[in-house]
């Protein structure tokens, strides 16, 4: 009679070459699992820094859509905060010890469409973004605007 370990023994040395083939097709599938995680990181990460890097520093927006609201907003949100619990990290400062720019800006977003006077382009659905002089800046590279505030 066969006892089972020469019965598995014999069954290994037979299939050797398709048990090759399906320890290589996993140690692929591995291989090729562990890379796609680590470029799916990579890609979240860079977008990640990307949407920051859009966002200018902003921690919170409200979007209100067609109602407006006070331009004081931002000052009351300040008085009400009394514990100081506003700390978007640990380590970060409380909104109160922020300096006034830094606790944000009041921006009307409309939408819109903009064309070119000779009707030669056109762009629909843009945003527009009606910001107080000096207030707010969208990008350091902008060149002109209302920076200083003039």
């Amino acid at each position: 009679m066969f006892s089972h370990r020469l019965l598995a023994r014999r069954s290994l040395r037979y299939y050797f070459r398709a048990h090759l083939g399906v320890l290589a097709g996993a140690a692929l599938a591995a291989t090729v699992l562990i890379g796609a995680l680590a470029v799916g990181d990579s890609v979240r990460e860079s977008l990640k820094q990307r949407a920051e890097q859009r966002l200018f520093g902003a921690v919170v927006a409200l979007n209100t859509g067609d109602r407006f609201f006070d331009a004081r907003l931002l000052d009351r949100l300040a008085d009400d905060d009394e514990t100081g619990s506003y700390q978007s990290q640990p380590g970060h400062p409380t909104w109160k010890s922020l300096p006034a720019a830094a606790r944000g800006a009041t921006v009307l977003v409309l939408p819109g469409t903009a064309s070119r006077q000779d009707g030669s382009a056109r762009a629909n659905r843009i945003q527009i973004f009606g910001v107080a002089p000096g207030e707010f800046c969208f990008s350091e590279n902008v060149g002109h605007g209302y920076q200083d505030g003039s």
